[in-house]
């Protein structure tokens, strides 16, 4: 079984990857003192060792005694033999077990670095390592920069691909959050999105980051068609569930999720096609530019290769759909405690501007097209995962309080930013007013371009400038939750958050429709039911309190009505939260049956008032047995009319020598 697919050949000369193999090898690595405890390293269990020739396996065990393994020992050979020949060094992993026996192999923390030595580029070469071509100088290759130093890691990316950070680099302490849902599937794929240099500032950081990115990862390598979409997919899903620990709340985002990846593969948004291969983006450097203090780091793409276009105008490339699901999950916030900077993780603009520049002008329309079908099923205002990977970065980043660049940043640029925000805030009041809709919006679809100083948000700094300050409001704020983060004029913003960020302010009449309902159920409830049951509550307290013969309510009912009542208004609660938060109605939660006494509760309130008090304030003269239709059992026939009537009923007749309410009503009705 091959690498490559046979008798494929791509427009470059080059064989593709299979993507069946290219699967198998995203092994998950890991130090051996971070395994689960059932997949502890044990000292006396050997390693093995895959000689130079890649023929034969051994164990090399603890008194240097070497032994070679059968072939059915280890699962599916041929698909590591590509990796072991990508490092050119003999490559150790050792066995561990899963709960089903199965062969789980876990590279070495030293076979890691090694790897990075093999797969780092230098200018001159010019080799992509994703292509598995020969290196021009393999005994003299550039060396290997610590993969725990974030400085040393930025440098590292000037030289080797960015594919090839996010598939390889895996810190140890990611295998505490993977290694639970790996088990069911040693070759899950795992990666990251990536780093940020304003937020994860030291070694500790940049762990806790990436740690908390993973569950939400995804490898576009993998998904290059329906078939591996689908399979990630229901890793995803897995891997949230564990996440989650089974919350109702983050189960329905999971659903919500499930049906959005329905959605993609209903319209076929995903094409088999011979490039497989191709990646449809490629950076040649990634620069950091740190001769302005506190700038964000610049990137620069580099020429890209013309991608492959469909020829079904109905079915989209699926590079595209690869490019932009990503897009849609590495958007992130968080902000600083110190200087109250945004840090923002975004590449959407970067790669839609370079996969433009080479799309020929008849795709373009295509690929808005689609573009925006991905940014409405997957809106990060719609996935709880995205939240709780913003406030975990936040919360990371306050707790350790790191002085981030922009602290530090120049002072001219900062009273720039000043000036800009109060000349702003003057040609605001100085405009008139727009009366009319038409006007407002002619006024927003012409905005003024700011200029461009950073690739990131700041906020202003008009502390000392409190009429700037009243100008931010959240009319002009851009961002999906205002709540968490400062208010920001939409002016200072730069055209490319400005253009891929932009969002709806304004609720949509059916979701408006639907807070109303939800607010008026509530006030409903609280008015009329729910006073109703304290008032009777209250009343038999102060007689039990009079009167020591009457029965008391147990505490366990009231608890009951109480957890009921408890449950009922947060559900309201979270619903119409949710609602002005996302502005959606989709995935509300399902409204409970109103609360109401228990049959317990109501016994011993009815108790107070003797039976016999209420039967002799009955006329039986005039009893009627109206619910004749609810009769089981214990009824009986009116000796002139034959209608069914209770017992009870009957019997007060009988002893009272009248008819039945029914002939009297007739006679009644005659006369």
């Amino acid at each position: 079984m091959g690498f490559y697919k046979e008798g494929v050949v791509t427009a470059c000369g080059e064989q593709p990857v299979d993507w069946k193999l290219e699967l198998n090898k995203r092994i998950l690595i890991s130090n051996r003192s971070l395994l689960p405890d059932n997949l502890k390293y044990d000292s006396n269990v050997p390693f093995f060792f895959i000689d130079e020739a890649h023929h034969k396996a051994f164990v090399n065990y603890a008194d240097v005694t070497k032994k070679e393994m059968p072939e059915n020992y280890l699962m599916d050979y041929e698909s590591y033999s590509e990796t072991t020949s990508l490092v050119r060094h003999p490559l150790r992993f050792f066995p561990a077990k899963d709960a089903d026996g199965n062969f789980v192999p876990y590279f070495l923390e030293s076979e890691v670095k090694i790897m990075f030595r093999r797969i780092a580029l230098s200018k001159e070469t010019g080799t992509s390592p994703l292509r598995y071509t020969e290196y021009k100088d393999e005994e003299d290759p550039p060396e290997v920069l610590g993969i725990y130093n974030l400085d040393s890691l930025k440098q590292l990316c000037k030289y080797v691909d960015v594919d090839v950070i996010k598939i390889m680099f895996i810190p140890d302490l990611v295998m505490k959050q993977t290694a639970q849902h790996a088990i069911s599937d040693p070759y899950t794929p795992v990666t990251t999105l990536g780093f940020h240099g304003e937020v994860a500032m030291n070694d500790e950081q940049a762990v806790i980051y990436i740690c908390i990115r993973v569950l939400c990862g995804i490898n576009w390598k993998v998904v290059s068609s329906s078939e591996h979409f689908e399979a990630f997919r229901l890793r995803f899903l897995y891997s949230l569930e564990s996440y989650t620990k089974g919350d109702m709340t983050s189960l329905k985002t999971m659903n919500y999720v499930n049906r959005n990846i329905e959605h993609l593969l209903e319209h076929k948004l995903f094409e088999e096609h011979p490039r497989t291969s191709d990646r449809g983006f490629l950076y040649d450097e990634y620069k950091f530019d740190d001769t302005i203090p506190g700038a964000e780091h610049k990137r620069k793409s580099a020429e890209l290769e013309v991608p492959y276009l469909s020829q079904n105008e109905d079915i989209l490339p699926i590079w595209q759909a690869r490019i932009y699901i990503i897009s849609a999950y590495i958007t992130q916030f968080c902000q600083h405690s110190l200087c109250k900077k945004i840090c923002m993780y975004d590449e959407l603009h970067f790669l839609e501007d370079g996969l433009l520049s080479k799309v020929p002008e008849e795709a373009r329309e295509k690929q808005a097209k689609f573009m925006s079908i991905v940014r409405n099923i997957w809106s990060p205002t719609k996935s709880k995962t995205l939240r709780v990977v913003r406030e975990s970065l936040a919360s990371s980043c306050n707790q350790n309080e790191h002085v981030c660049n922009n602290c530090n940043h120049n002072k001219s640029i900062s009273e720039e930013f000043e000036e800009a925000a109060v000349e702003n805030l003057i040609e605001i009041k100085t405009e008139p007013e727009l009366t009319t809709p038409v006007d407002r919006q002619a006024k927003q679809e012409d905005p003024t371009p700011a200029p461009r100083l950073f690739s990131t948000v700041f906020t202003p700094r008009t502390f000392s400038k409190k009429s700037a300050q009243i100008s931010i409001s959240t009319e002009n704020a851009s961002f999906h939750y205002e709540k968490d983060i400062p208010l920001i004029s939409k002016d200072i913003l730069t055209p490319e958050i400005r253009r891929f960020h932009k969002r709806d302010i304004e609720m949509p009449m059916a979701v408006f429709s639907t807070l109303k309902k939800q607010e008026k159920i509530k006030i409903d409830f609280v008015k009329n039911e729910y006073t109703r049951n304290m008032k009777k509550l209250k009343e038999h307290a102060e007689a039990v309190e009079a009167d020591k013969k009457v029965r008391p309510l147990r505490d366990d009912d009231l608890h009951e009505y109480n957890k009921s009542v408890a449950k009922y208004m947060s559900i309201l609660d979270s619903n119409t939260n949710r609602m002005i938060r996302t502005h959606d109605d989709s995935e509300l939660l399902r409204i409970p049956a109103v609360p109401k006494l228990s049959a317990n509760l109501l016994n011993t309130l009815n108790s107070r008032t003797p039976a016999v008090e209420m039967i002799e304030k009955i006329d039986f003269k005039k009893l009627c047995c109206v619910c004749y239709g609810l009769i089981r059992d214990r009824f009986t026939r009116c000796s002139r009319c034959s209608r069914k009537v209770h017992t009870t009923c009957g019997s007060h007749w009988a002893e009272l020598k009248i008819n039945c309410g029914w002939c009297r009503t007739n006679q009644e009705t005659k006369n």
